[in-house]
């Protein structure tokens, strides 16, 4: 499946860059069909993050600021895989601050095609191997880039040159240069396109609520988080153990000369590396299944992760009624968590802490394994049945903790969110309608929410209407019409 998965993935960073998630997956198994039909070897599951992508390698991304979710991870690897320089679509400057975090270590440069002196910094970084980022680039791309961009390098002398205006620069192979635009939906000619690697870095819903889940588990259950940090290590160790055993042999084959059975060193390291190689398959056939379990018990917690991704893009869309009323997704993401950590402890002093929850499970669980202990000493069939209830019980204890922990976390989310945004709206719309942005505001959450209650996960959404619903009936049927004729 190799040639397939290599094709394919050659293909997705040459062609789907500029497109969303959906387009993205829409395209690639439009492209895994047709490779079938020609009986091209292919995986059925092929995508370019699981052929392309190393598992500590995006680890560290993460911890650079590039988002947790599949697409970001794909815009990731066009970014380092390319052979074109990446321009990044970043409205919402997630690929800007993940570039700077990445590259600090490399001496990064930051400019603006509007500096004065912004093509001195560049030959001076072309020259010292230094890497570039250039900001709020516009639809039109400065001539003086056409070389940089298309990397017009030529040897002469024994020396890597470029062509930078009106003189030959030292190149150093190390040079990287990236690219970013604020502007949401961009309209870039044909001859930009084919100089570059347009990425994509728009958030979308889906893309967003993974963002969403990676924080709230990581907030709520910081145990999973480092559980799987631990995994990803364990596994890539034991894969580039297993990969340096095979060269190793592959080496020994081939310098052998003469009978390979009279060389001892030869038997001995095969004999080593069948026992090394059991072990090692061993622990990642273990390493799966609990990464399957951590990536079943994130799941639990989507629902908190659904709720914010909608929240977002509500107030997103509060820039349609006028422009006053942007808001970053840094200030909404910082908001978000302080609503995890705040909402444990919150409405009147009750507490929701699901991990107080599970302390006082354990508790009753402790007494309960007592009482079975006891009973164990007069029948064991008895005590064994026991243990069994007391699982059940613990577990649904848990399960009861968990959601009531996530019913009060949406609540309070939803709650927090609202009232700090109306807080900025004004009574009366600058259109001067009687209706005001609030209103506005109240009509499209819970048109939002109603329309996902017939999701298995975002069934409390209906919450909202305890305090988003207009005063009375006349007003709320007054609003929604005020919000579909504006929309």
């Amino acid at each position: 499946m190799l040639v397939g998965d290599v094709f394919l993935s050659a293909a997705c960073i040459a062609y789907f860059g500029a497109f969303t998630g959906a387009y993205r997956e829409a395209l690639v198994e439009g492209w895994v069909g047709r490779c079938q039909e020609l009986e091209i070897p292919v995986s059925y599951d092929c995508s370019l993050r699981g052929t392309l992508a190393s598992a500590v390698e995006v680890r560290d991304w993460n911890m650079w600021g590039l988002p947790t979710d599949n697409v970001s991870v794909d815009n990731g690897i066009l970014v380092t895989r390319g052979k074109r320089w990446p321009l990044m679509i970043d409205p919402q400057n997630q690929a800007n601050q993940w570039v700077k975090a990445m590259e600090t270590k490399n001496a990064l440069k930051v400019i603006k095609l509007t500096d004065g002196d912004y093509l001195r910094t560049l030959e001076s970084s072309i020259r010292i191997g230094n890497p570039v980022l250039v900001e709020d680039i516009g639809e039109v791309l400065d001539p003086a880039l056409e070389p940089v961009l298309q990397k017009a390098v030529f040897k002469q002398n024994g020396r890597l040159l470029i062509r930078l205006g009106d003189t030959d620069v030292d190149y150093d192979p190390n040079f990287k240069f990236y690219l970013t635009t604020k502007m949401p939906n961009p309209h870039y000619l044909p001859e930009v396109c084919i100089k570059v690697t347009v990425i994509n870095f728009t958030v979308t819903i889906k893309g967003l609520e993974d963002q969403l889940l990676g924080d709230v588990v990581r907030k709520e259950r910081p145990d999973l988080e480092e559980a799987k940090d631990r995994l990803v290590v364990s596994i890539s160790n034991d894969k580039k153990q297993l990969k340096e055993l095979q060269d190793k042999i592959l080496n020994m084959l081939k310098e052998s000369e003469g009978n390979i059975l009279d060389d001892e060193v030869l038997i001995s390291t095969l004999h080593t590396s069948k026992i090394t190689s059991a072990m090692i398959a061993g622990r990642l056939e273990e390493a799966e299944t609990t990464e399957t379990q951590i990536n079943t018990t994130r799941e639990t917690y989507r629902a908190a992760a659904v709720r914010g991704s909608i929240l977002y893009f509500v107030i997103a869309d509060l820039a349609l009624i006028g422009p006053m009323y942007q808001y970053s997704l840094n200030f909404f993401m910082r908001m978000f968590n302080d609503c995890v950590v705040n909402s444990r402890v919150g409405g009147g002093g009750e507490t929701s802490d699901a991990d107080g929850a599970k302390k006082r499970d354990g508790s009753d669980v402790d007494e309960s394994e007592n009482e079975t202990s006891e009973t164990k000493n007069s029948d064991d069939n008895e005590s064994g049945d026991e243990s069994s209830d007391d699982e059940d019980v613990k577990q649904e204890k848990l399960a009861k903790a968990l959601t009531q922990r996530l019913e009060t976390l949406m609540e309070y989310t939803t709650r927090f969110m609202f009232e700090n945004v109306c807080r900025g709206l004004f009574e009366v719309s600058i259109s001067q309608s009687p209706h005001s942005a609030s209103l506005i505001a109240h009509t499209r959450l819970t048109l939002s929410f109603l329309s996902l209650r017939s999701t298995s996960c975002c069934t409390r959404f209906c919450c909202a209407r305890r305090f988003c619903a207009p005063r009375n009936q006349s007003s709320r049927k007054s609003g929604a019409r005020f919000y579909a004729a504006r929309r």
